[in-house]
């Protein structure tokens, strides 16, 4: 609490419901975070320059400088760029990099300075990309983030123009899903016994294939 000793007056008492009884006190009880440390030992430098001279983002750091964008608040590890292996990153660096910009946006906060415990207090934020990401807790109490709950690991390492927080995991947007493209290439045939004439028949040429047939065809289709 913000203040264990501080009396609170209980103005309704020994309300029934169905699962306990209730009582209404005259304030709330406001629970207080304890203040994480803040790393501010490099400070005085941006956040491009402590994630350049971090090894750990040097996988994300090279999807920034493939497409331009500016460096994230929250920086996935190389091992968390590493679990994308199912082509999504190296299509959007050849094919799609109006998503890969996306991706990147979805890491950089709309507010630049924000802690871990301000984070913690919030239901949910917007990012760069215009898209909501959820907060939750872990029962360890850990921030996670988004719908497949990434976790914050290094948190509050102060630069001189924002915070950054270590996340292990890829943040994705919905707006950019999916990222790959959905191939449908289909071969399908069917036969359909017609009416038997002989080969040699002047009625050959009038026989009519069954209702509903159609010319026997390859076709494919690519949806995007």
């Amino acid at each position: 609490m913000d203040n264990p000793g501080r009396l609170l007056t209980i103005i309704h008492e020994d309300l029934p419901a169905a699962n306990g009884i209730i009582h209404i006190i005259d304030q709330p009880i406001i629970n207080k975070l304890v203040d994480r440390p803040r790393d501010e030992q490099f400070s005085d430098k941006t956040i491009g320059e402590i994630l350049t001279k971090d090894g750990k983002y040097n996988r994300f750091l090279s999807l920034v400088d493939n497409c331009g964008s500016p460096p994230p608040l929250r920086g996935p590890h190389c091992e968390a760029v590493d679990r994308a292996r199912d082509g999504s990153i190296l299509y959007m660096l050849s094919d799609a990099k109006h998503k890969l910009q996306e991706l990147l946006r979805h890491h950089i906060f709309s507010q630049a300075a924000l802690t871990y415990d301000e984070l913690a207090a919030l239901p949910q934020i917007q990012t760069m990309a215009n898209q909501i990401i959820k907060i939750s807790m872990s029962d360890d109490g850990k921030i996670l983030l988004g719908e497949k709950g990434v976790q914050l690991e290094s948190t509050n390492i102060v630069a001189s123009n924002g915070i950054i927080h270590m996340i292990d995991g890829l943040l994705f947007p919905p707006s950019i899903l999916p990222i790959l493209p959905h191939h449908c290439d289909v071969m399908e045939s069917k036969i359909i016994l017609g009416p038997c004439v002989h080969c040699s028949s002047r009625d050959l040429d009038n026989t009519q294939c069954p209702e509903g047939s159609i010319a026997l065809v390859k076709y494919a289709i690519t949806v995007f």
